[in-house]
């Protein structure tokens, strides 16, 4: 006799009714889909064919023709020049640095976001600011005008490290006699 395992009836039942639980789910969103798919097409195809008017009262067209109006009035953007200088210098570490701009308008706030977050205006198209921290940045301009911002330019720019200038030791000239006699040796 040969020995094996047997699955209890119990556990071949559960298999059965998985398998047809499985098999049921499967149809049930099959056949969604193909509903779905069914009415999108003909969703498409269909056009509105029925629409509500509503008059509008003689009011709201006489306000509506004011508001055209007046948008039309402070519609007339002055001419937005701005152009920042570009140069070969670049800024350090805690040394000041001015950026500067060319062809602005005055009567425009025109403000530079500094690459590191910081944004401050610019006064007379000079802007002087200090960098904390070395690395590229992209300081980007932009002015400001009839309560909306425009993107003016953008430049990239490498905020140098700090230059550290250290003495390593005394220098002595041994070509002048003098100071090579009266210098004493460490």
């Amino acid at each position: 006799m040969k020995y094996g395992y047997k699955p209890a009836y119990s556990e071949t039942k559960n298999r059965h009714q998985e398998n047809a639980l499985l098999a049921f789910l499967f149809v049930c969103g099959l056949s969604g889909l193909i509903i779905v798919q069914y009415h999108s097409q003909n969703a498409s195809k269909t056009e509105c064919k029925s629409s509500i008017y509503l008059p509008e009262p003689p009011s709201s067209a006489i306000a509506k023709a004011d508001i055209l109006a007046e948008k039309t009035a402070t519609d007339t953007k002055p001419e937005v020049k701005g152009r920042l200088l570009s140069t070969s210098l670049q800024p350090e570490v805690y040394q000041p640095f001015t950026f500067k701009m060319l062809d602005y308008t005055e009567g425009i706030l025109y403000e530079l976001d500094l690459g590191n977050g910081d944004i401050l205006p610019f006064k007379h198209g000079a802007l002087q600011y200090t960098y904390r921290l070395s690395g590229p940045q992209t300081v980007t301009l932009y002015a400001n005008y009839n309560n909306q911002r425009q993107k003016i330019d953008a430049l990239p720019i490498q905020v140098a490290r700090a230059v550290v200038v250290e003495e390593i030791a005394k220098v002595i000239d041994y070509s002048n006699p003098s100071q090579a006699i009266n210098t004493p040796v460490e």
